[in-house]
């Protein structure tokens, strides 16, 4: 619970409209934020997990890493989704499969091995150009990727912070 309240009051209470505005692009702002953030954190560990906090948390927010997971995770996602779906629309165009057709004993195992060899054939259009705001699509509402991209980042600041004051001493 202590490891929390620290969190919420370092990035929250702590953090002044100047450096949540300017921590992305600006290493002045990130790494005042970072030493501000961490202060909180002095009395739960030691002196390397602290170092481990402040140095992940300096890293995570000045270059939004928290977007570059969303991203994979999303585009994974889309990948075994669009990988099927990839899979059966080729097959039916090149006569293998009909619209009602049914696989036989292996022959979709070995069909869909095929097409996991050559991922290039089936890679869903998730380019980064499109989703480097957030790590989401420009179809999904601003305020939602937005929202969900905080959860993601607090998710992996409280993660890291976890196992730094657990593991570290």
């Amino acid at each position: 619970m202590e490891q929390l309240i620290a969190h919420l009051f370092g990035d929250y209470i702590m953090q002044s409209h100047w450096m949540a505005i300017n921590k992305r692009t600006n290493t002045l702002a990130a790494f005042i934020h970072a030493t501000i953030y961490s202060v909180p954190f002095y009395w739960l560990g030691s002196g390397r997990s602290l170092l481990v906090i402040w140095s992940t948390h300096l890293l995570i927010d000045r270059f939004g890493l928290a977007r570059y997971i969303v991203w994979a995770k999303n585009w994974m996602g889309e990948w075994r989704r669009e990988s099927m779906t990839a899979a059966l629309d080729r097959a039916k165009l090149e006569g293998r499969v009909t619209g009602d057709h049914v696989f036989g004993p292996g022959e979709l195992e070995e069909f869909l091995d095929e097409y996991r060899r050559n991922p290039k054939t089936i890679l869903p259009n998730l380019p980064w150009s499109d989703c480097s705001a957030t790590g989401y699509t420009p179809d999904v509402p601003a305020w939602l990727s937005v929202w969900l991209l905080i959860a993601a980042d607090n998710t992996l600041h409280l993660t890291i912070n976890y196992a730094a004051i657990r593991w570290i001493n």
